[in-house]
């Protein structure tokens, strides 16, 4: 089929690979984003988020919890969302798409 592009399968990435993807598009945005996350999992609070992002015009900063496709969330993540929600802070769980329809959610997208 001339002209067509066939994108195939979704890909399964890695943490790490939507870690990067979700940094990048952020950046194109015009948001800053801190890693709260060594890779070693006994040097951090269980439960904190992987990412801090905010945006220098001041809108509302938020935490990202990056998961792969397949990535479930710890009880203390869990936890740590619970109380983001309740005391009114960002919190997305999830990848590129979760980001977008946070920023959506808060009109920036």
């Amino acid at each position: 089929m001339a002209g067509k592009v066939f994108a195939g399968p979704a890909l399964n990435l890695r943490e790490v690979e939507v870690k990067a993807e979700v940094t990048a598009f952020l950046k194109r945005l015009g948001w800053r984003t801190w890693s709260t996350s060594d890779g070693r999992p006994s040097r951090n609070t269980k439960g904190l988020p992987d990412m801090w992002a905010m945006h220098p015009s001041g809108r509302p900063p938020f935490f990202i919890e990056v998961k792969s496709e397949t990535g479930k969330p710890s009880p203390e993540q869990l936890e740590f969302a619970a109380l983001c929600h309740h005391a009114g802070t960002g919190y997305v769980l999830g990848g590129i798409v979760q980001v977008q329809d946070y920023l959506k959610k808060i009109g920036v997208l």
